[in-house]
């Protein structure tokens, strides 16, 4: 297929917009690349294309210019209940609900908001158009990382921001410092990639904060940590918990590690802070579960096989 794919491509960091291309490249297809910026472009003759991708654009003018199938990856959680992001949420649920309403199939990590706004759709006679698809780690780099002799082991590692992060997030990482001191060790941006991978390799365990997670989202952190060979302890997701068991290999060790609460939380960090050879097996065990079921290309091929089947192409 050839697929016209409008996103924020070259942006470096955590480049998810280039892990799909080249997930869709190497699954076959031909991706043709425009920016979100550029959006004349998308009116230029050219070939024809059989789709277009897009994740947050904002450009919905233009969105309704586009004479093909549109279909939208949103990676962002929608509706966090939070009440410190209402506003930002606002934004998403107003975008997310204009979106559905100009695209032809609508894909969402955030699986709890797809479940009520097809109810809202259907209940107005309107056909559901959403999908969830968590996202996945990007194969180009994913790999246990090399480990820095020549600097102290971390303790206890977090990646991700703090302020900005919503109430719940801001009073978990506070709650970490004030029980944990300096063996709890945040890095909150500019991480990325082989540079959080070797991070990792030098750190004895990973956290997931409490929150925001459901039984049908959670971050991403997960898979992208869980490919880079991270020990990683998560708060409990049946969600999440189901798809680890459909997903690993029979027999295996489990690739992570869930808490119910911060006192089991605190529990689990001193007991497995004693025991590296079992961390060592449930890292080995999460790369091969992350890179064997939940890269981007696995998702990609979700995502293509749905158009196909939904979609007169």
């Amino acid at each position: 297929m050839r697929i016209l794919y409008v996103a924020k491509h070259g942006s470096g960091g955590n480049d998810d917009e280039g892990a799909v291309a080249h997930a869709l490249f190497k699954l076959g297809h031909e991706v043709v690349h425009v920016h979100e910026r550029d959006t004349e472009l998308l009116f230029t003759p050219r070939p024809p294309c059989d789709f277009l991708l897009f994740h947050g654009w904002h450009d919905l003018d233009s969105l309704r210019r586009v004479a093909i199938p549109k279909v939208c990856w949103f990676f962002d959680l929608v509706d966090s209940k939070d009440p410190s992001l209402a506003a930002r949420d606002a934004r998403r649920r107003e975008w997310s609900v204009a979106v559905h309403g100009i695209a032809d199939l609508c894909f969402h990590t955030d699986g709890d908001w797809v479940i009520r706004h097809n109810a809202e759709r259907a209940a107005v006679g309107k056909y559901p158009k959403g999908f969830w698809l968590p996202q996945g780690c990007d194969e180009r780099v994913s790999g246990p990382g090399r480990r820095n002799e020549h600097l102290p082991p971390v303790d206890l590692l977090f990646t991700g921001i703090s302020r900005g992060g919503g109430t719940e997030r801001e009073r978990w990482v506070s709650m970490m410092e004030q029980c944990h001191g300096d063996r709890f060790h945040h890095v909150s941006r500019n991480v990325h990639g082989r540079a959080l991978a070797d991070l990792i390799a030098n750190s004895k365990i990973v956290l997931a904060p409490g929150g925001p997670v459901t039984d049908l989202y959670w971050s991403n952190r997960v898979y992208l940590a869980c490919g880079f060979g991270a020990f990683l302890l998560h708060p409990y997701s049946h969600g999440l918990d189901r798809q680890v068991e459909a997903t690993r290999a029979p027999g295996s060790k489990v690739p992570l590690v869930f808490y119910y609460d911060n006192e089991q939380l605190h529990h689990l960090i001193g007991w497995y802070m004693q025991r590296p050879a079992v961390r060592q097996e449930i890292a080995t065990a999460a790369v091969e579960w992350a890179r064997a079921h939940h890269t981007y290309r696995h998702r990609c091929e979700e995502l293509v096989r749905t158009v196909k089947e939904r979609l007169p192409l």
